[in-house]
């Protein structure tokens, strides 16, 4: 930007210079000629003043796209994943174990069981470092890993006092954990039972682990310049990936309006910090993630940006130009034509009046007329480059957004169905058996259901295939009736352990009235482990869950502008998600959309380019890389890829 400002002046300059040589060697005749000259020159300077307006505005909006897309991406990831946690605290709330540690009796469960029962727990929601148990006045009674020092969180004990909500969420210092200098604490009343003012046993306190979590999303989010750091609302950071930024340090609100710089151990870094998108009315406890780049790899691109482009199939074509790139490119043409006209006018009236003495004053003008037009055409490129650039890295960001979130979401499906698999209600319904089985187990699927909506039908079956109960009062026929084939029954009934699962194929089913879905499936055990006696089966509603994962990460479209649009896909080119209703699940992408899967591995990302309905658009690719052991040591593979495709204005 600055050598394009100089290089414009040198040549306005030159320009002035000429031009009165001109002026002061000719005669009267030829003193038009450089009038008009003087003419385009105001002409130059304006558009001069324009270009390099355009070309920093340009520049920064790509470094607030980059910067901007970055954190929000990460924070709005963040909130997903603890809205999770919300759920799952009032749930484990409702266990008959834990609720049987604190009644006491006969049926107390033993310290080792109640270990195992939530080791179990820990195993399949493995985002959670430790589970305690406390007494209605909030002492410590018992905890999964031991607690050296624990005492009573009094200021804790006074939020759930003041709070009216269903559960607590802090992350501060705690006495629960005093070896800790923070902890992330989500805390749920136990009842004596599930009914309207049920006397309260304890309180249920999971411990999420928020500094693995935020290493693992740092680690998928940043490169070799772009750093994270996630900030408390008073602005000081929580977890960073930038060892410049240590947990505890004060920032205050640097970048909470616009990208600004900031100095860290010596170094200038520009940041932009941004707060997170509410998700289903959860908003967390009002975190920020900041994203930083250091000053100098953001001002010493050079050609990346153009290189980025080139390698993904040149530039925007000419007719994509709208806006002030299309001002600018059309008065740069102008000027330059009058400087041309300019010089033939000249010529013919130095030929006419024999005034050898305009030739080398009109050689010069014709060699600014010539640079001008070169140094606006590299700066006219520059500035498209720029502007193309904030788009492509929008699509880059929105592609890796989608599957990360498809892919956390879908984690959690995978949890789901092993951990209920282990209710002993549903194992004691199906030792049972016969008519029984549904009258113990039909209850407890239409609670959990109720809970977690993202299910249209729970089911449990023998190890026939024989459907005994499902959650759907809607489906009740099916009750009796034999699993559909294509679900693996006996690869689901093979599994060999509590941690295993199994998924369908992404396929129309006529548990999901016909419509493709995935179905996630574990085994039922007998108490003892020893024996299988048949399993569950959770139909996932896809259709609202994963189109609205696609949805949320397309840009709001302004009136008469070409709409963003995005979809999930599999690897044979399946659709599983649309953001247009026109293309559905189960259809195959290549039949509408000419853009390339090939080669695509897990975890790899792609730019390319389409041209759809008249519209050049630059399309985000990223495919699913799994989230903690899900898709990543689990034994599951089902690589999707999720494209955003972004109109190029």
């Amino acid at each position: 930007m600055k050598a394009c400002g100089e290089q414009l002046q040198h040549l306005d300059g030159w320009l002035a210079t000429v031009t009165l040589i001109g002026k002061v060697s000719s005669p009267d005749r030829a003193s038009s000629l450089f009038d008009s000259v003087n003419t385009t020159r105001d002409r130059f300077r304006s558009l001069r003043e324009k270009l390099v307006s355009a070309l920093v505005e340009a520049h920064a909006g790509e470094l607030e796209m980059t910067l901007g897309s970055l954190a929000q991406v990460a924070v709005d990831i963040l909130i997903r994943n603890l809205f999770e946690r919300t759920a799952d605290v009032g749930f484990l709330a409702t266990d008959p174990t834990l609720r049987a540690f604190f009644a006491g009796g006969e049926s107390t469960p033993s310290d080792m069981a109640l270990a195992e029962r939530l080791e179990e727990y820990v195993a399949k929601y493995s985002v959670y470092d430790n589970i305690l148990l406390l007494s209605p006045e909030g002492d410590p009674r018992w905890a999964l890993h031991a607690c050296p020092g624990a005492q009573k969180d009094a200021a804790l004990m006074a939020d759930i006092t003041r709070s009216r909500a269903e559960y607590l969420e802090v992350c501060r210092p705690s006495p629960l954990l005093p070896t800790r200098p923070e902890s992330h604490l989500f805390l749920a009343p136990l009842l004596a039972d599930d009914q309207p003012g049920s006397r309260p046993l304890g309180l249920l306190c999971l411990s999420f682990d928020l500094q693995d979590e935020m290493a693992r999303l740092f680690a998928q989010l940043c490169d070799a310049r772009h750093h994270l750091a996630l900030l408390s609302p008073d602005g000081h950071v929580v977890a960073s990936s930038l060892a410049a930024l240590p947990a505890g340090m004060a920032l205050g609100k640097q970048g909470h309006e616009r990208v600004e710089a900031i100095t860290l151990q010596g170094r200038r870094y520009l940041c932009r910090a941004v707060g997170g998108h509410p998700y289903q009315g959860y908003a967390g406890l009002g975190w920020r993630c900041m994203a930083l780049l250091e000053q100098k790899e953001a001002f010493a691109r050079g050609d990346a940006g153009v290189t980025t482009l080139m390698a993904i199939g040149g530039e925007v074509p000419a007719r994509h130009r709208q806006g002030i790139l299309a001002e600018i490119c059309d008065e740069a043409a102008d000027v330059a034509q009058r400087l041309s006209l300019t010089v033939l006018n000249g010529r013919i009236t130095s030929a006419q009046c024999r005034l050898a003495e305009l030739t080398p004053v009109l050689q010069q003008v014709r060699e600014i007329g010539y640079q001008t037009r070169q140094v606006f055409d590299e700066s006219i490129a520059s500035l498209q480059n720029a502007m193309t650039q904030v788009t492509l890295a929008d699509a880059a960001m929105r592609s890796i957004s989608m599957i990360d979130i498809m892919d956390r979401n879908l984690y959690e499906r995978a949890n789901d169905v092993r951990w209920w698999a282990l209710d002993h209600r549903i194992q004691h319904g199906l030792e049972v058996g016969g008519a029984q089985a549904n009258q113990h187990i039909t209850p407890v699927l239409q609670y959990i259901n109720r809970l977690y909506t993202v299910y249209t039908n729970l089911l449990v079956f023998d190890t026939e295939g024989v459907i005994q109960a499902v959650s759907s009062p809607e489906s009740s026929a099916l009750v009796g009736t034999r699993l559909p084939d294509q679900l693996p029954l006996q690869a689901c009934l093979a599994l060999g352990s509590s941690q295993a699962y199994t998924v369908s194929a992404f396929a129309a089913t006529p548990l999901y009235d016909g419509q493709a879905t995935y179905i996630y499936m574990a085994n039922i055990t007998s108490a003892d482990g020893g024996r299988v006696l048949g399993g569950m089966a959770t139909v996932f509603d896809a259709e609202p869950e994963l189109r609205k994962i696609v949805t949320d990460n397309l840009p709001m479209t302004a009136e008469g502008v070409a709409s963003a649009f995005g979809l999930l896909v599999q690897s044979d080119s399946t659709i599983i998600a649309s953001s247009e209703v026109c293309w559905t699940a189960g259809e195959r992408l290549d039949a509408y959309l000419p853009v390339s899967l090939a080669g695509l591995a897990p975890g790899q990302r792609r730019i390319q380019w389409l041209e759809h309905g008249g519209q050049t658009y630059l399309v985000g690719l990223a495919v699913s890389a799994g989230y903690r052991e899900y898709k990543v040591s689990d034994g599951y593979r089902n690589d999707v890829i999720a494209l955003a495709c972004l109109p190029v204005a």
